[in-house]
């Protein structure tokens, strides 16, 4: 008799991506069956890239999200709930476009590992932040394979949920995906050793700018803004504003970084076709994204006159 084959899906939300993006798609398809993506309104070419992939026929869903605020557990939420709905994975994986699937002795491959997860538990990913070097061959467009060296730092899991575990507790997840809200004390939680994730936050100089002078804008935006949230992003914000001359490079003077490469010998097809080595530009989606806000404060503006009416 033939073992039933799990099914696993990949969610993920994104914003101004579109230097990698298409690195994100192709080599995840190579360990799920399924990518589901909420556009949260970027200025770049994001979505473009987006329609041009799913045009292959590859399985990717991708949903446009018209409104402007950044409210990622809500909205990964509902995403989490529509994909088990639509297409009843075993296990659903929530990653950033910045965030690949690893196994985590850079061998094998990440797909023999999740068969080996139960449906009881929630898991967690541990992660490793990957950054520019000189030594970049920067006309490599997939991202992995030209941002070759690691930090030691921790930054925060990840979290993993499994379909019984969706069925049996109302999940609720944390902005950032780093846990479930409310904190269910029955729930069985699990820190997987065999697979983690590669974080590459930081692509260029132009990307550093734009991640966190759009973030930290947007962040400020939601209605439902928390004290104390993405500090990181509010303190490059204040050094790009306080000091114009801040750079990437800056930012990584003090990291001790080592060559470290993921595993890519599992992967069918990782050629890059939509991508442009000029992707990201600052300036561009700082204006784009400043256009939109004006526009939406003019829409909320009528719709206020209009209820005083």
């Amino acid at each position: 008799m033939n073992q039933k084959k799990n099914k696993y899906f990949l969610i993920s939300m994104v914003k101004n991506e579109a230097d990698i993006i298409e690195s994100f798609v192709r080599y995840h398809l190579n360990i799920f069956d399924g990518i589901v993506i909420l556009d949260n309104k970027s200025t770049d070419n994001t979505w473009i890239i987006l329609e041009k992939l799913k045009k292959e026929g590859l399985p990717l869903t991708i949903i446009q999200d018209d409104s402007l605020e950044f409210i990622k557990g809500k909205k990964t939420t509902k995403m989490l709930y529509e994909t088990l709905n639509r297409y009843n994975p075993d296990i659903i994986f929530i990653l950033d476009a910045d965030e690949f699937l690893v196994s985590s002795n850079h061998q094998d491959h990440p797909r023999d590992f999740i068969d080996q997860l139960t449906q009881v538990k929630v898991y967690y990913l541990q992660r490793e932040n990957y950054y520019p070097h000189y030594t970049d061959n920067m006309g490599e467009l997939f991202v992995p394979r030209r941002i070759t060296y690691k930090s030691n730092e921790n930054p925060a899991p990840k979290v993993v949920f499994t379909k019984e575990i969706m069925n049996r507790y109302p999940i609720n997840v944390r902005q950032g995906n780093h846990g479930i809200l409310p904190k269910e004390k029955s729930l069985q939680r699990e820190t997987l050793r065999k697979i983690k994730i590669a974080h590459y936050s930081i692509r260029s100089d132009d990307h550093f700018k734009s991640k966190a002078v759009i973030g930290w804008i947007a962040n400020l935006s939601r209605h439902d803004r928390t004290e104390g949230a993405s500090r990181r992003w509010a303190k490059w914000f204040e050094k790009i504003k306080n000091k114009p001359n801040f750079t990437l490079n800056h930012m990584l003077a003090k990291k001790k970084l080592y060559h470290h490469p993921i595993n890519l010998s599992f992967c069918k097809d990782l050629e890059i076709r939509y991508t442009k080595k000029d992707e990201v530009c600052f300036m561009r989606n700082f204006l784009s994204y400043c256009e939109l806000l004006a526009i939406e404060q003019a829409r909320l503006r009528n719709e206020l006159l209009n209820k005083k009416k």
